[in-house]
C-alpha cells in the first residue's frame, strides 16, 4: 500500500510544541513500561516521532508500518508490515498517533491489540475527533472516519477484555481551526508550513492551557484514549 499524506506528514515536523506534546503524552501515561517492557508504535509513519519517543524510554521500540513509500525512512531499523507478524500475548504497550482513522475496519485492529497485549499490557490511542470536522484533509491523506467518544467507547465496549483508564479531547482551540479549514480550506486538503508554525507556536500552547483547564471533557480537534488489557 501506499500512503498519500506524505507530504503532510513531513510539514508537521515543523509543529515542534504539537510534536513535543505526543512525546511526553505517550511517556508520562505510561512511564511503567520503560526499561526492558516490548512497546510497539502502531503506524509509525516516518519514524520521526518514534525516534523522539525513543529517547524518552531509552529503549528501541518495534515499528510497525504497511505503507511502502515509507519504508525508506527505516534503513538499518526492523519494521513489520502487520501486527499479526508479531507473537500473542508478548507486548507490554502499543501506542498509535493519527492511524486508527486511515484503517477501514477498525475493530479488527482493536481485537488484534487485544490479541497482541499481555495481560495488564495498555493500549495508547490519539485519534482525530468529531465527525462534523472531516474535511478534504482527511480526504487527501486517507481517513475513513473522525470519532466521537461514543464510537471510541463501543469499539472497546467489552467488560470482560478492557478496563478503561483515560478518554479526553485533546487541542481546544484546534478545533475551531479545524473547522475553519474545512469552512474556507482548500479542496485539495494541501496543508502550508507557514499555517502549521504559526498555529503552534502561538495558538497550541494556549489550547493546551485550556484543556488543562477543562479537563479536556468540553471540547477539542483529538480524542486520547488509554485502555489496559484485563488480567
Amino acid at each position: 500500500m501506499k500512503y498519500e499524506g506524505e507530504e503532510n506528514l513531513e510539514i508537521l515536523k515543523l509543529a515542534e510544541n504539537y510534536n513535543s506534546f505526543l512525546v511526553n503524552q505517550v511517556w508520562e501515561k505510561c512511564q511503567k513500561f520503560a526499561g526492558t517492557s516490548q512497546i510497539v508504535d502502531f503506524g509509525s509513519g516516518t519514524r520521526y516521532l518514534t525516534a523522539l519517543i525513543e529517547e524518552k524510554f531509552g529503549q528501541e521500540i518495534l515499528c510497525v508500518e504497511p505503507a511502502e513509500n515509507l519504508k525508506k525512512f527505516y534503513v538499518n531499523k526492523r519494521v513489520y508490515n502487520t501486527l499479526s507478524d508479531l507473537p500473542d500475548g508478548c507486548i507490554d504497550y502499543i501506542y498509535s498517533l493519527n492511524v486508527l482513522e486511515h484503517i477501514k475496519n477498525d475493530q479488527e485492529i482493536v481485537d488484534l491489540c487485544y490479541q497482541k497485549l499481555k495481560p495488564g499490557g495498555r493500549l495508547f490511542l490519539y485519534v482525530p475527533a468529531y465527525p462534523v470536522l472531516f474535511s478534504s484533509m482527511d480526504k487527501k491523506v486517507g481517513h475513513f472516519r473522525r470519532y466521537s467518544k461514543c464510537r471510541l467507547r463501543k469499539l472497546f465496549g467489552d467488560q470482560n477484555k478492557w478496563r478503561h483508564c483515560r478518554l479526553t479531547y485533546c487541542d481546544f482551540l484546534g478545533f475551531f481551526m479545524a473547522l475553519l479549514f474545512k469552512i474556507i480550506g482548500n479542496k485539495e486538503g494541501k496543508i502550508r508550513g507557514s499555517h502549521i508554525k504559526f498555529y503552534d507556536s502561538f495558538v497550541f500552547p494556549l489550547s493546551r492551557l485550556l484543556d488543562r483547564l477543562t479537563g479536556g471533557k468540553l471540547l477539542g480537534k483529538n480524542l486520547l484514549l488509554i485502555v489496559e488489557k484485563k488480567d
